[in-house]
């Protein structure tokens, strides 16, 4: 799954690529960023037996609180 680390990747590259390709990279991690979201979304809806779902590390993984 797409997270925000691939986006942030993207855009940080984006910044010091000269020319078409920065503007390329930049537009990849605005698209990035859309799809980070809808994934946030789609995790968030699942359903953990023990914590909460959360977007970590390209997976959707249960999460809890530390004691």
């Amino acid at each position: 799954m797409i997270d925000d680390s691939d986006g942030d990747f993207a855009l940080l590259a984006s910044i010091g690529t000269p020319g078409g390709c920065g503007v390329l990279l930049l537009a990849l991690a605005i698209v990035f960023y859309v799809i980070a979201s809808n994934n946030k979304s789609d995790c968030a809806q699942k359903h953990c037996d023990v914590g909460t779902p959360k977007l970590m590390a390209h997976e959707c993984l249960c999460v809890s609180g530390a004691k």
